[in-house]
């Protein structure tokens, strides 16, 4: 099973997948999670989308989205907004995410969808889409498709991994193959196929090597920050949704 660390997590509570000594695979304890029973394959991160041309100045901070230059011109997804809130309380803290969501939502003419936002902007009607998983436009951009995406400080940093259940009906296989989506010859066909990026501490990419330099505000979706995250995301949701302010 392939998900994210906040996905995982009732799997885990329900005990349905397997401890595995991930060493056996060449994988690092650090590079595991919940006792063995799940292993990080890579990260993804949020970004704003946008068509080049189209925009005449793209965000370098969450922030900047507050300023009136951006006023009528955003569109965003109603499920990815409160989870990029829930990262940006871990740089923040919670009163501060909450005065700026209040702001974004009710002050910027944020347009919110559960709809395609590429349709918003190849139609003009909006120019920049906010708080979209960057990965998407990599893919985008790499099957020749006009999209730019900018990376805005904080960098809200998702960990994906991978389990295999307790039940699986070929145990062996799947382990050998979780194994395998760690390894660096996955990582560079994935580059390959799909123009996703890898952001683990060896990668050679300059948005990985902002985001290990110090140089960049970055905050990780982690085992040990996911109850107050997700705290914070359950929050946000009603807010974001409008049935709460």
């Amino acid at each position: 099973m392939y998900n994210s660390v906040t996905a995982t997590l009732p799997l885990m509570q329900r005990n349905l997948p397997a401890k595995i000594d991930w060493s056996v695979y060449g994988v690092e304890k650090a590079s595991t999670a919940f006792d063995g029973r799940m292993a990080y394959t890579n990260k993804s991160l949020y970004g704003a989308g946008y068509i080049p041309g189209r925009i005449e100045n793209v965000p370098a901070q969450w922030g900047d989205l507050l300023d009136p230059k951006y006023r009528d011109k955003m569109v965003a997804n109603v499920f990815l907004v409160p989870r990029l809130l829930g990262g940006l309380s871990l740089a923040w803290g919670y009163d501060k995410t909450l005065q700026y969501a209040r702001d974004l939502i009710g002050k910027t003419g944020l347009m919110l969808t559960k709809a395609p936002r590429e349709t918003f902007l190849q139609s003009g009607e909006r120019q920049i889409a906010v708080s979209e998983i960057e990965s998407t436009y990599r893919r985008y951009i790499h099957e020749g498709q006009n999209y730019a995406i900018a990376l805005p400080e904080p960098i809200v940093v998702t960990q994906f991994g991978v389990s295999v259940m307790e039940k699986a009906p070929h145990p062996n296989a799947a382990r050998l193959l979780t194994a395998w989506m760690m390894s660096p010859e996955y990582r560079a066909l994935r580059t390959q196929i799909t123009g996703q990026l890898s952001y683990e501490k060896d990668a050679q990419n300059e948005v990985a090597k902002r985001i290990y330099s110090g140089a960049a505000q970055v905050v990780f979706d982690l085992l040990e920050n996911n109850a107050e995250r997700e705290e914070a995301i359950r929050k946000f949701g009603p807010l974001v949704a409008g049935q709460t302010q």
